[in-house]
């Protein structure tokens, strides 16, 4: 049996013994070194076993090692004994060693052992191979597995399942074909084993028609088997499939409920997993520590946290409370359910542990649910913590801080990540680095966005769609167009949200026929069906250009009657073309679709506000009231020396408001020696003329610019981020506040950015 298993893909030359060490640039960077202090741990001298101790009894313990013994001081011990009492040529000695340095992953030991064993048969070889697999050096495995053919040794079915799980483990597919047609040309018998390893390759390489037939083809099946087979259909989407498997199945055992139930949620079928779960509690068997982790992830998912406290009820009665994967669960079901106090304390638990490798997880399972629910500061001050103790930060959580920071739009710690994550190594990370270019978009620095985008080659859609939605949100939308042409040109198709971003860019922009084009190529060209944002960023790109006829015309055409977002998008833009009479007809709709939603409301009252129907605005907010329905107030902000500064209008609540408010009232006064002239009709109240205006000098916009000079140096840049709209008279003021100071002002609302200078805003009053 000297036949290459890959004839014409790699070539060896034959010998009786390969020598490992043409491989060991693979890997081995220093020889066996046997520390002489080991041999204290070994539960007998050496001496007794230089004078002719039994042979049987060294074989013996090498078959049932001390447990109590570190792992690897303890086959160094052994290994050292075996030299000293010559038991080293013998090939079941060498073997058992070898088969323990393989156990507690010491590849350069098996290596080295491995390449010095004067004899090799199918076990050593397996042992190497699975020595590769423990430590993940999949690429080598297969190089010695094709090694081992061309040295004559012909693989049994353990073999050929280990050569499998490195292949599945990499972008083997060709190779793993190879091995599969390689069994079947030999005639080599399957076992279970080997062929639930063949399944699970062809399923990690999305083979899923050979994985299919090779299940049909497999005499027996054991629960791994139908496990497999029903997480190919999961992957496929197949639920309908995938829920016959599982009823076919004749064990049900508790590995395969979790399949499924997980595959359910995969798929986004959150009530089926629902029902299987109440299901498992009445006929199923009783859950393991994976069980609960997938019970406790679905009820994160559905918020549901009676049900997640039922679950930790039961864990705790079963017994699964000290299980580490479990108490991550645990901690991400309380967070995202607004527990975050009893996460606490379950992570006050785990934060116990010597294992900082443990403990990471728990870490970040707790820093997502802070940023799930809003909770920015608390998130970013863990995240801190997490570093100083030691625990490692992965790329999901260095991207949930990102996201943070984006959302919150705090751009000194934005930066403070970016550089975290340089000096960490996750630099070249696709999605890491996606979440940088839009936190630094969201943070009022476009340009810190571009040359993160720049600096790396990436052929990933999520890059280059992080990189046009940040060109949307500033309503360049001729950049956003570059940026989507250009990936057109490098041939990486777009999807479904790229399209958002590049529509919303046009819309921003006010390129009508551009937006036409890419939504007409979305459909033709790549066969993307458009959801509800695609829509609506249509009927918000017709009504900002005015065209409100062909905007309700396309809802209509579209059958988007039900659809609330789009009522509103029409509303906006029916106020800022003056269409009272459609804004009021389009309200009325909306109000219909959202009776209980406080926006619905406050869209149709501001434009009986507008048209001084004040007794039918008092009606409107007096139906709120009875309804329960509370209008979201307006809130502004800004970052300072590491601080959050908030500010609702009128607010005096911070501890320089007479500064803020002296200096504003001066400021104002310069402002309209300048030009400016208050937005008096924008005051949706029925109040004096005066009172109009003291109300609309003291919006939160202003009193953060105001805070924002006062408390930096001239000349510096300020970014404000907003919860709702930007008032109209803000956005004029701030205008002449950059004509007057000499400020650069970006101000981020909830639609998108505004970036002022010399008296001018990029959206060229155009939002």
């Amino acid at each position: 049996m000297r036949r290459l298993l890959l004839s014409g893909h790699l070539k060896f030359q034959r010998s009786s013994h390969l020598p490992l060490s043409l491989l060991r640039f693979f890997h081995v960077q220093s020889a066996i070194s046997v520390q002489t202090d080991a041999l204290s741990q070994f539960p007998c001298s050496s001496d007794q076993w230089s004078v002719g101790y039994p042979l049987d009894e060294f074989i013996s313990i090498l078959k049932n090692p001390a447990k109590t013994l570190s792992v690897h001081s303890y086959v160094s011990s052994l290994h050292c004994v075996a030299l000293k009492a010559g038991f080293n040529e013998n090939v079941e000695v060498g073997t058992g060693i070898l088969n323990l340095y393989s156990k507690c992953s010491a590849l350069d030991h098996v290596l080295k052992m491995f390449d010095e064993l004067s004899q090799r048969n199918i076990l050593t070889w397996t042992i190497l191979l699975s020595a590769c697999v423990l430590r993940g050096e999949h690429e080598l495995g297969l190089s010695l597995f094709k090694c081992m053919l061309v040295d004559g040794v012909l693989p049994n079915c353990f073999t050929l399942a280990t050569a499998f799980k490195c292949c599945a483990k990499n972008s083997s597919l060709r190779v793993g074909k190879s091995i599969h047609g390689w069994i079947f040309r030999n005639d080599i018998e399957n076992d279970i084993i080997l062929q639930n390893s063949i399944i699970n390759f062809y399923a990690k390489h999305d083979a899923f028609v050979y994985a299919r037939k090779v299940f049909e083809l497999m005499p027996e099946r054991d629960a791994v088997s139908w496990n497999s087979i029903i997480g190919v259909h999961i992957q496929l989407g197949d639920m309908t499939a995938a829920m016959d498997l599982f009823r076919a199945s004749p064990s049900k055992a508790v590995s395969s409920w979790n399949t499924f139930i997980n595959g359910q949620m995969e798929n986004k079928f959150d009530q089926t997993a629902l029902e299987l779960l109440h299901l498992m509690v009445k006929i199923g068997p009783l859950f393991d520590q994976y069980t609960f982790s997938i019970a406790l992830a679905l009820s994160a998912k559905l918020a549901l946290l009676d049900l997640g406290k039922q679950i930790h009820c039961k864990l705790l009665r079963l017994g699964f409370e000290n299980d580490a994967f479990v108490k991550n669960s645990m901690i991400n079901m309380y967070s995202k359910c607004g527990e975050v106090e009893t996460s606490l304390i379950i992570f006050s638990d785990r934060v116990q542990s010597p294992n900082l490798s443990q403990l990471s997880p728990s870490f970040i399972t707790l820093i997502a649910g802070y940023v799930h629910k809003g909770f920015i500061e608390e998130a970013l001050a863990l995240f801190s913590r997490m570093l100083n103790e030691g625990a490692p930060a992965d790329a999901f959580t260095l991207t949930s801080i990102a996201a943070a920071c984006a959302d919150a739009g705090i751009f000194q710690q934005g930066r403070q990540i970016h550089a975290c994550i340089e000096k960490l190594g996750h630099g070249v990370d696709v999605f890491l680095a996606s979440a940088v270019i839009d936190m630094y978009a969201k943070c009022g620095s476009l340009d810190d966005g571009r040359k993160v985008f720049d600096g790396i080659e990436c052929t990933n859609i999520v890059f280059w769609t992080s990189m046009i939605a940040s060109y949307a949100l500033y309503g360049e939308g001729r950049e956003a167009i570059d940026v989507f042409q250009m990936m057109l040109e490098n041939r990486i198709m777009p999807n479904k949200i790229s399209f958002v971003g590049i529509l919303s860019a046009c819309s921003h922009a006010g390129l009508v026929e551009e937006g036409y084009k890419y939504f007409k190529m979305m459909q033709k060209d790549h066969g993307i069906v458009p959801t509800i944002e695609h829509f609506n960023c249509m009927v918000d790109l017709l009504g900002r250009q005015g065209l409100l006829d062909e905007a309700k015309n396309f809802i209509c055409e579209h059958n988007l009657r039900h659809h609330s977002l789009v009522w509103k998008t029409l509303i906006s833009a029916c106020r800022v073309h003056g269409d009272f009479e459609a804004a009021i007809w389009a309200s009325e709709k909306l109000v219909e679709i959202e009776p209980h939603e406080a926006g619905s409301y406050v869209l149709l009252s501001n434009i009986y506000a507008t048209k001084r129907e004040w007794a039918k605005v008092s009606r409107l907010w007096s139906v709120m009231k009875s309804k329960g329905v509370k209008k979201q107030p307006g809130r502004s902000w800004i970052q300072l020396r590491g601080k959050v500064h908030s500010f609702v209008a009128g607010d005096k609540s911070h501890p320089e408001s007479y500064m803020i408010y002296s200096y504003l009232d001066k400021l104002i006064g310069r402002l309209k020696e300048l030009g400016y002239l208050t937005r008096t009709d924008l005051v949706l109240h029925d109040l004096e003329e005066e009172q109009r205006e003291v109300i609309l000098q003291h919006h939160s916009e202003k009193l953060a610019v105001a805070y924002g000079i006062i408390s930096t140096p001239c000349g510096s840049p300020l970014r404000i981020m907003k919860n709702l709209r930007v008032c109209g008279d803000c956005h004029e003021a701030i205008k002449y506040v950059t004509q007057a100071t000499g400020r650069e002002i970006v101000l981020r609302d909830a639609y998108r950015f505004h970036h002022f200078k010399h008296g001018i805003c990029t959206c060229r009053d155009y939002w």
